[in-house]
């Protein structure tokens, strides 16, 4: 699930525990104010590798111990240079010309939409 609004990636407890060097209560806690003024309560950040195309991150994921959704907030939308195309119903991944590797890269729609090749133009 895309939330451009919330500033924080999270994922439910069910989805990482594999990779938690502790135990969930051992995490600090962390109050987010969600849609509608509901406070809900995340657990402190567990960096993760995220590989979109030939783009690694390690980016730091909340998590939550409440049936959820996987959460990609707007701080992994804005590391990966994700674009959400809300007519074509689909989410690009724009390259980023500084990486070499990515210079003459083609990207593709990601989730959902036509998929279309789409060669990069330099800005």
């Amino acid at each position: 699930m895309l939330i451009p609004l919330l500033n924080v990636s999270v994922l439910p407890h069910s989805v990482i525990a594999h990779t938690l060097h502790k135990q969930p209560d051992r995490y600090p806690n962390k109050a987010i104010i969600a849609f509608g003024g509901i406070q809900v309560n995340l657990k402190s950040p567990v960096k993760l590798m995220v590989e979109v195309g030939k783009t690694r991150v390690n980016h730091p994921f909340y998590f939550t111990m409440a049936q959820t959704p996987n959460i990609v907030g707007y701080d992994l939308m804005k590391t990966l240079g994700l674009v959400l195309d809300t007519p074509r119903d689909a989410v690009w991944l724009r390259p980023n010309i500084n990486q070499s590797h990515l210079e003459h890269h083609n990207y593709n729609s990601m989730v959902g939409g036509e998929s279309t090749n789409t060669p990069q133009q330099p800005t």
